[in-house]
């Protein structure tokens, strides 16, 4: 029941009373009652746990991710690469098919093979496709498929899992190490 009784006449001009609120004001000039609330708002940057700036939305400062990226990729197991096969430098967010291109690369952006943490790609290939599936949504609840459509998608099917062509390439959990060429003497 509400606090307001409907046998209650109460005045417009008797509804309210002021009251006083601690609010916080933030650099934005935003109004919140949560001192923590108003201070993450207002803020560009946070402190990583090793007592440095770090931009607000991410956990650590720009050395510490470098430092966390440099251990976590070093844990993967490491992996042969073959050209052809997609690499990815995740600290980079690019992705290679040969060593000509990765050393083009480091080139132009002036870094070391090395420090591109480089992850072998796996291929994503197509699925065979059920008609069940597909058309789930206008068939009957024992969700049955005409003949025809069923032998018609068998076909596709087979034509589908024929092609050893990927359509994608994902990163993997496994590393690739690769040293910068030696001069000649």
């Amino acid at each position: 029941m509400s606090r307001l009784s409907e046998d209650r006449v109460i005045m417009y001009e008797n509804a309210a009373e002021p009251v006083q609120v601690t609010a916080w004001k933030n650099k934005a000039g935003h109004l919140f009652f949560d001192e923590r609330v108003a201070r993450y708002d207002g803020c560009t940057h946070t402190r990583c746990e090793c007592g440095k700036p770090a931009q607000k939305n991410l956990i650590w400062c720009e050395e510490c991710t470098t430092k966390q990226d440099c251990e976590e990729h070093t844990k993967r197991p490491v992996a042969e690469w073959t050209e052809g096969a997609l690499v990815y430098a995740r600290n980079h967010n690019e992705y290679f098919q040969d060593l000509a291109e990765i050393e083009g690369y480091c080139k132009r952006k002036g870094v070391e093979i090395e420090s591109l943490h480089l992850i072998l790609c796996e291929a994503e290939y197509a699925w065979a496709l059920d008609p069940r599936d597909i058309y789930e949504d206008i068939t009957s609840d024992e969700g049955d498929i005409p003949v025809e459509i069923e032998a018609a998608f068998d076909k596709l099917n087979m034509e589908i899992l024929k092609c050893k062509r990927p359509l994608s390439w994902t990163p993997g959990d496994k590393r690739i190490v690769l040293k910068k060429k030696e001069a000649p003497l």
